[in-house]
Formats: C-alpha cells, structure tokens, sequence
C-alpha cells in the first residue's frame, strides 16, 4: 500500500515538537502520515511505544522516515550503518514501511565523492491507494 506522507517543515516549532504540532492537521486535512528525518527521531528510537502511540491518537502513521546519506570517511559509513540499524527497528516498532535513503553527494578525501542513491519501485508518488482526494 502507497502511503501519502506530508512533511511538517511549515509548522513552527523545532525537532520533535513541530512534529507534535503538525498531528492535528495533518489528520484533519485526511494525509495518511508524516515523512520525517531520522536525524530529528533518533533522540526517539528507544521510545518508540511513545511515538507509536502519539500517531495512533491521530489517526495516522509515518509515510516514510528519510535517513540522511552524506559522509566522507569508513567511519562515518559505519556510524550511518549502525543508525540504520537502529532506524529499521524503529521503523517496525512504530508501523513504518519505508525508510528512503536520502542520497546526496560530498567530496571525500582525495577528491572523490560519497554517493548514495535511492530506488523505489512502486513510486511513493502513486496516489492510487492514498485516501487524498
């Protein structure tokens, strides 16, 4: 099933309480989700009953989380890895599907770049099973 998730960038607010913020809306305006970053949830993934819970009052579930791909260094592919992890069980935890590798580019050491790339088959922008008009 193709999830339509809105982005909560336009309400006010910073981190986890813009995306507090943003549930009654979005629930009302009939979104199925929320996209979100990962970056903004880790703080959160040891809580995800609470997260889970919060959405459910509402009415809706994440669309997809975005998990940021930009590094320069083993290190921090490591580091990103390990976050996955820890993303992907919060994923199941709170009932989201999809969690899109948000691909970008940085130069490396020596000039090269870090690439990540992101694939998805069905398209999220295929609206035929959203609950959108």
């Amino acid at each position: 099933m193709i999830r339509l998730g809105y982005h909560p960038a336009t309400f006010a607010g910073e981190g986890f309480n813009k995306l507090i913020a943003s549930l009654p809306v979005v629930s009302a305006e009939g979104w199925d989700g929320l996209e979100y970053s990962a970056r903004v949830l880790e703080p959160w993934f040891e809580r995800a009953g609470e997260v889970r819970a919060l959405l459910d009052r509402a009415g809706l579930t994440f669309s997809g989380i975005y998990h940021p791909c930009r590094f320069t260094d083993d290190a921090e592919v490591g580091q990103w890895l390990e976050t996955g992890e820890r993303l992907a069980r919060f994923c199941t935890e709170v009932g989201c599907g999809l969690i899109l590798i948000d691909g970008g580019s940085k130069e490396g050491e020596g000039g090269e770049a870090q690439i990540c790339l992101l694939y998805t088959s069905p398209s999220p922008r295929d609206l035929s099973t959203s609950r959108m008009p």
